[in-house]
């Protein structure tokens, strides 16, 4: 990973107070920053309330789509104050502590802190940010040809909380990338490691310490940003399920079809993306097992050898890296025919009860 890229994605989340200043936290400015955040969500809960009750959106839907409608802005608002108070109020250690971990698990694994196509990652993230304005400004222009400036005003709120939802995607995307890069390394490592004759006591004690620390690593970002997995999933689930309603029922307009299949597609891309990064991280680590497997039984090695690449083995497996979604579902391939299926039946309610 590129560490001046986390800073810089550091930076422009501080500008919505959805991050800390820097990798360090600096707690002389600990109040002027908790004053900005108060401000920043009383000014977004201000906009909420404001489009929920003055337009009243959703009056005319039937009673299960307004109920999903409803969750989806929920979910939307739960997460911007959560990342808002709890990374300003109680989550500033574990920040910290994120960050000091990565910067000595890349040392251990021999990765360089300034990451491997660092111009690539600035593209990734310019590009990502054109398309997402892009898709936000063509979506709030067929809001206003089809339902005029009102609800172009209500949709202002919407577009600071859905940045934020495609911001942390982006974020979360960049650190698990990071964990698969180190775990990568730490193959190629082993390999090497073990090459050196003689050295095999010295690389099991290196190489279980690594995984431990690895695994330490993923705990604090699982605790750091569980609760923000679990609100994108959520929303993105509701995303999916509610367009895809839309583009069936013959009450939509055309161009909003559009506009709402693009924003999906753009956080269903993403969030993919982030889903295939965990489990390829999570194989990575699964070779480490494989590696370790071929190696004790295709050396010539005493009982006392074998019996440290077997204690390896057992602590790669009891510290395999797992992320997680608050501790309600693990990101893995599974998880999405479990996100699929849940949507196709809500789906197929929604038509039901759209025909009545």
């Amino acid at each position: 990973m590129s560490f001046k890229l986390f800073e810089l994605m550091l930076k422009i989340g501080t500008l919505l107070a959805i991050t800390p200043t820097s990798p360090s936290v600096n707690e002389s400015e600990t109040i002027r920053r908790k004053l900005y955040a108060l401000l920043v969500v009383a000014t977004l809960a201000a906009g909420v309330v404001f489009s929920s009750t003055a337009l009243n959106f959703y009056r005319d839907s039937f009673g299960l789509l307004r109920l999903i409608l409803y969750q989806n802005d929920l979910i939307l608002s739960v997460l911007s104050f959560y990342v808002i108070t709890s990374y300003t109020f109680w989550k500033r250690r574990q920040w910290t502590e994120l960050v000091r971990k990565l910067e000595a698990s890349a040392k251990m694994v021999q990765m360089d802190k300034t990451g491997e196509s660092t111009i690539l990652h600035y593209v990734f993230l310019a590009l990502s940010h054109a398309v997402f304005f892009a898709v936000i400004t063509y979506k709030m222009y067929s809001w206003y040809q089809i339902h005029g400036y009102g609800v172009v005003k209500w949709y202002n709120v919407r577009v600071v909380e859905e940045y934020i939802c495609f911001f942390y995607v982006i974020l979360l995307a960049t650190l698990v990338n990071t964990f698969r890069e180190m775990y990568k390394r730490l193959n190629r490592n082993l390999a090497l490691w073990l090459a050196r004759e003689g050295e095999l006591g010295a690389v099991v004690r290196k190489t279980g310490f690594v995984c431990c620390f690895l695994k330490e690593t993923v705990n604090v970002f699982n605790d750091l940003f569980g609760w923000p997995i679990f609100f994108l999933v959520g929303h993105v689930t509701h995303q999916i399920l509610l367009y895809a309603f839309f583009a069936i029922w013959n009450k939509t307009n055309s161009l909003e079809v559009s506009s709402n299949a693009l924003a999906v597609l753009v956080m269903l891309f993403l969030t993919l993306m982030s889903f295939f990064i965990c489990d390829n991280a999570r194989q990575e680590a699964e070779k480490l097992v494989a590696l370790s497997y071929k190696l004790r039984w295709s050396q010539a090695l005493g009982q006392a050898r074998k019996q440290e690449l077997y204690e390896l083995i057992n602590l790669i497996l009891n510290n395999m890296p797992k992320f997680s979604g608050a501790n309600f579902f693990d990101i893995e391939k599974a998880t999405l025919l479990n996100i699929l299926a849940s949507v196709g039946s809500t789906l197929v309610l929604l038509v039901q009860f759209s025909d009545k």
